[in-house]
């Protein structure tokens, strides 16, 4: 016997279907306009950048690469309502796309900037809005290191060949993917038959 879902969160992202369909009056956040749909799983990105550096780095190119990768996410294992497979990113960079159709994926929608704190943990506890907690991850673009994920935030250098994969794949971490996949099939990295961004092995092969 099926149980049916519950309407709070129909797609069961962590959004409810009110703050999808008519946004969140509490956190003041405009979910209908950033392209939520309470019918299939979103995840929301906030990204800020290093004081030092001018803007986030990430140009409409690269955060549609991000969201491809996304996009492809088994049907079966998303389980999203209207049976579509992937899960769709959205996220606030502080610039508009110059594509119409990317008013869903990417936009300035308040939060994006320029962070005070100088290291990616900092900043999230720093510069990333309260209200916001729950509802976006946080990335913080720099020029150091490679990235790293710690709960809902990354951190990402953007001037790395592969800095969309790397996004994608620290963005991963913060859904609670690990390097293995189900932890059913063993928790080895670099595994060749899990063909996978999270897996080290592949994730600058797409």
């Amino acid at each position: 016997q099926t149980t049916p879902f519950g309407t709070r969160d129909t797609d069961r992202d962590g959004l409810s279907d009110a703050d999808e369909l008519f946004g969140g009056s509490a956190s003041g956040l405009d979910f209908p306009r950033y392209g939520a749909e309470p019918r299939h799983k979103d995840l929301f990105v906030e990204v800020d950048h290093d004081r030092r550096l001018p803007d986030v780095g990430f140009s409409e190119r690269d955060l549609s690469e991000i969201a491809a990768l996304y996009a492809v996410g088994s049907a079966s294992d998303l389980k999203n309502p209207d049976g579509l497979p992937g899960l769709r990113l959205h996220f606030d960079v502080g610039f508009a796309p110059s594509d119409s159709a990317h008013a869903g994926l990417f936009g300035d929608w308040g939060g994006s900037g320029r962070a005070q704190a100088a290291e990616y943990k900092a900043a999230r506890k720093q510069d990333f809005s309260p209200a916001r907690a729950g509802y976006f991850r946080y990335v913080f673009s720099t020029r150091r290191g490679r990235g790293q994920a710690h709960r809902d935030a990354v951190t990402v250098n953007r001037d790395l060949l592969h800095r969309t994969h790397i996004l994608a794949h620290e963005l991963g971490h913060t859904l609670g993917l690990q390097h293995y996949g189900h932890e059913s099939w063993g928790k080895q990295n670099c595994k060749p038959n899990y063909f996978s961004i999270m897996n080290y092995l592949y994730q600058n092969r797409y």
